[in-house]
């Protein structure tokens, strides 16, 4: 079973490929973060049933990309550099999936809003995964009677 973690750390992985000398944030409640960064956080999730053996799994992951601030009184950050590393980040995450362990998942990448001061990138998966064991043990079938008889013609 595939869990949040691991798809969360493959992204950060994937993302600290392409981007080695930015970190990312743990906390956004702390005044003074690292710039230029990027956060990560879960917004949507969904699981339905799929088979007997399989749950469907929909699972959204925000990618909030952050720039340095123009100067120490604002809050505002360079727009051309805040859209370009947006950009960047899109077209990293728009191959169709990502790979996770020994499995490729299927993801869909999006832009998504930009503001004075960040701009996000939307990765929603989209996959089978196995339905976690249940607690209850049923005892198998053992045997089967069965009587046959062969019809009578008339």
């Amino acid at each position: 079973m595939i869990e949040f973690e691991d798809i969360l750390s493959a992204a950060q992985s994937q993302l600290a490929l392409a981007f080695p000398r930015r970190p990312n944030v743990e906390n956004l409640q702390v005044k003074d973060f690292d710039r230029p960064s990027f956060y990560f956080r879960w917004t949507a999730s969904q699981v339905s049933d799929a088979s007997r053996a399989a749950l469907r799994v929909q699972r959204t992951l925000e990618i909030i990309c952050f720039e340095a601030l123009r100067d120490v009184n604002s809050q505002q950050s360079d727009l051309r550099a805040l859209l370009d590393t947006q950009q960047m980040v899109f077209r990293l995450f728009s191959a169709g999936y990502l790979t996770v362990g020994d499995r490729a998942l299927h993801m869909t990448a999006k832009l998504g809003e930009v503001d004075s001061d960040a701009a996000t990138v939307e990765l929603a998966f989209d996959y089978l995964d196995a339905r976690p064991e249940t607690q209850q043990d049923y005892d198998r079938m053992r045997q089967v009677h069965l009587n046959l008889r062969a019809k009578e013609e008339r």
